[in-house]
């Protein structure tokens, strides 16, 4: 989200957006994303959407990133109002190395008629990231994530009755690492594919991880390797592959995303 040497950094899952430079330090610019949800027994599955308007400031190897937007979502054909949704982060980035930390909290929203008659108030998750990258070449980079979902905040209130997320360990149990290279293919444009892993999220009453690992792929397409002023990204997440015995459903998730540079 945040400017990153003057160019927009990687988008987030089915994330598009555009950068816009005011000097070498600062920017502005307007990214929109989806958000896919089914936590409840019998609940209709929910899909966010949310755009922020954000500004980044970067001060030699610091940089900070602020946004804030209008959100709102959709359970089944029941859409409700329009909510605020605010997104945050702050790293480092020298020369072969780059940490940061993001913040995103999505909202409060509500449902007159939720399954045809029952209201419905819900507040979605906060979450925070930590991520780490390191550039062994032009060609290879590493990265780390680790993302965390505190659930302990969120509340489902279904004709005012309070109901809880369906986690066997619990509230607040979301949590995922991942990791993985990127790779780079310099022609008359330039191609990124990532491949990585990803553990972690679903957990029983024993602390035993319900969700297999995820092999995760990543494409992305830049026509003009030069200024990079856009690009389109596609990618994957397949938890059937690593699936275990006793595990959940097997999950796939699939993200498009895109950014233009002013």
């Amino acid at each position: 989200m945040a400017s990153k040497e003057n160019k927009t950094s990687q988008v987030l899952p089915s994330h598009f957006g555009f950068y816009n430079k005011i000097s070498d330090h600062n920017g502005w610019g307007i990214k929109a994303n989806t958000y896919f949800l089914s936590l409840f027994r019998g609940s209709i599955g929910l899909i966010n959407y949310q755009s922020h308007l954000f500004y980044s400031h970067k001060w030699d190897y610091f940089y900070i990133s602020l946004g804030v937007g209008p959100s709102f979502s959709l359970r089944g054909n029941e859409s409700s109002p329009v909510s605020t949704t605010g997104i945050g982060s702050i790293g480092i980035e020298k020369e072969s190395w780059a940490f940061g930390i993001t913040g995103t909290a999505p909202g409060k929203f509500s449902y007159k008629a939720y399954r045809d008659s029952d209201p419905l108030e819900e507040k979605l998750p906060e979450t925070i990231a930590i991520g780490f990258s390191y550039y062994f070449s032009e060609y290879l980079t590493l990265y780390l994530e680790a993302r965390k979902a505190f659930y302990e905040k969120s509340y489902f209130r279904l004709s005012k009755l309070d109901e809880l997320p369906n986690l066997d360990r619990g509230l607040g149990a979301e949590g995922k690492v991942s990791g993985g290279f990127e790779f780079k293919l310099k022609t008359e444009s330039l191609w990124k594919f990532r491949m990585g892993m990803e553990a972690g999220g679903k957990y029983n009453s024993k602390g035993q991880n319900l969700r297999g690992a995820g092999l995760g792929l990543g494409l992305s397409y830049f026509p003009n390797p030069e200024n990079k002023a856009y690009f389109i990204s596609v990618s994957m997440l397949n938890y059937s592959i690593f699936s275990k015995k006793g595990a959940r459903n097997p999950e796939n998730f699939y993200y498009l995303g895109g950014g233009y540079l002013w």
